[in-house]
């Protein structure tokens, strides 16, 4: 027995809505919006002397989040919040923060951009040298769900500055943020 246009039409749509339906929405839909050009240009400006304040006040919080990256089979999103967790329930880092113009929405945005780096880094890597690819891959994916593909795009604009703040850090640990 043949089917009316309508029921076909109907079967098609049931079908589709039914593959809609069992895969998760989350899994489709962007994590919220962190960044935008002002807090980024902040963030630039103002990582070299945070990160130089949290080091003279004991916590060299930089070198705990570089060192979380020796096993890349267990860096991740989850570990890096951990990290940023526990370095920003401190009182004399949220001190710190305060006397900069932040808030506790620093650990995000400092998550945000640091993966954005990270995984802008790891693609340019790759793209250099596709056999990297695969073993990258599995730490990189993790990265890329929980990053807003428009803050990813203002990362990618920033790359360059965001990526020698954190390298002023890495080298000195001083602030350097004067030469801007």
């Amino acid at each position: 027995m043949a089917r009316s246009p309508k029921t076909s039409a109907f079967v098609i749509l049931a079908g589709f809505l039914a593959v809609l339906a069992s895969s998760p929405l989350s899994a489709q839909a962007d994590p919220p919006a962190v960044l935008s050009q002002p807090i980024v240009d902040k963030f630039a400006r103002d990582l070299p002397a945070l990160l130089g304040e949290l080091e003279a006040l004991g916590r060299d919080f930089d070198a705990e989040v570089f060192e979380a990256q020796d096993d890349p089979s267990s860096f991740g999103p989850a570990l890096l919040a951990g990290v940023l967790g526990k370095v920003g329930a401190d009182a004399g880092v949220r001190e710190i923060l305060r006397r900069h113009g932040w808030d506790d929405g620093f650990w995000e945005v400092y998550y945000v951009i640091f993966s954005g780096v990270y995984v802008a880094t790891m693609e340019q890597a790759i793209a250099l040298y596709p056999e990297l690819g695969p073993a990258f891959a599995a730490t990189l994916d993790p990265f890329r769900a929980t990053i807003h593909r428009d803050d990813r795009a203002l990362v990618l604009r920033n790359l360059e500055r965001l990526a020698a703040a954190f390298d002023r850090v890495g080298e000195s640990g001083d602030d350097e943020s004067g030469d801007e």
